[in-house]
C-alpha cells in the first residue's frame, strides 16, 4: 500500500484543481442537471450536505 503524507495529498490536489475542471469545460456539463447514484455491496455509511428542494 502507497501511502501519502497530508502536505503530499495537497499538493497533489493544488495542483490538479487549480486550472479548474478541464473534463466539466470540454463536455460543457457546467450548467446541466445531474443526479448522483449510489450503490453499496455491503452496510456501510454516506455522507452529503442535503438535496436541494428543487431535486
Amino acid at each position: 500500500m502507497i501511502y501519502f503524507s497530508q502536505a503530499q495529498t495537497d499538493a497533489l490536489l493544488l495542483e490538479d484543481i487549480q486550472g479548474g475542471d478541464l473534463t466539466t469545460r470540454a463536455w460543457e456539463l457546467a450548467h446541466s442537471p445531474a443526479l448522483w447514484s449510489f450503490t453499496i455491496a455491503m452496510a456501510g455509511a454516506l455522507v452529503a450536505p442535503p438535496l436541494p428542494d428543487k431535486c
